[in-house]
């Protein structure tokens, strides 16, 4: 039984375990052509804007690559795509070569031979995380480095983690790529105001502290 509401589903006499699945959606070339005097743009969204699949599920979405300052967790450079992309085809783009410090730290979705090489030619030093594969699995060596490379690398999870909180809803509900770019960029740019206000207040506060130890020990000296 076929129904196009509900996708396929079993009888109860059947083995009535097996929940009704829902088709998965698959794009098709008539679903990326545009309807009839319509113009393509940045304010219209097909097919092509690309499929993400988070579990069972296609959904057409936007990514938002960004890289992090370990110290202060301020964004420094930022990419938007669509959901089509793959991380790793964005690393070169927002991999910022003015930074003071030459070490960086990826997930797996990033970790090639290829990558290793170019950024050691670059003078980067990479900490990027290592993936298994079928019939070679991770020594416990390299199980630790994982984890060892993990305290670093989760704080990048802040910089979302915070955007979530103070957006409380992370999905766009825009049309477009370059609708997304716009948002996603003033989210992440509002992100870092927020970073530099607290960095402000942190250092008057400390500088408050200082001054009144220091006016504490001259009098303390006369």
């Amino acid at each position: 039984m076929f129904d196009n509401k509900m996708g396929f589903g079993v009888y109860y006499s059947q083995d009535n375990r097996m929940p009704p699945v829902k088709p998965i959606w698959k794009s098709s070339k008539s679903c990326n052509k545009l309807p009839l005097g319509l113009k393509s743009g940045g304010d219209v969204r097909n097919a092509k804007d690309g499929v993400m699949n988070i579990g069972s599920r296609s959904c057409l979405n936007y990514k938002n690559h960004v890289e992090v300052d370990v110290k202060y967790k301020i964004i420094r450079t930022y990419k938007i795509t669509d959901a089509s992309v793959h991380d790793g085809n964005v690393f070169e783009d927002i991999l910022d070569n003015s930074n003071i410090r030459w070490d960086v730290y990826a997930d797996r979705a990033y970790r090639s031979a290829e990558r290793k090489m170019n950024l050691k030619e670059n003078k980067f030093q990479a900490h990027l995380q290592r993936k298994g594969c079928n019939g070679h699995p991770l020594t416990s060596w390299e199980k630790q480095g994982n984890r060892t490379r993990a305290k670093v690398h989760s704080r990048i999870e802040h910089v979302f983690g915070a955007m979530k909180q103070r957006a409380k809803d992370v999905i766009l509900k825009t049309v477009g790529i370059k609708k997304a770019e716009v948002k996603l960029g003033l989210r992440n740019i509002a992100y870092n105001m927020e970073r530099f206000c607290f960095f402000d207040e942190a250092d008057r506060i400390k500088g408050g502290l200082q001054q009144k130890k220091q006016s504490k020990s001259r009098l303390f000296l006369s």
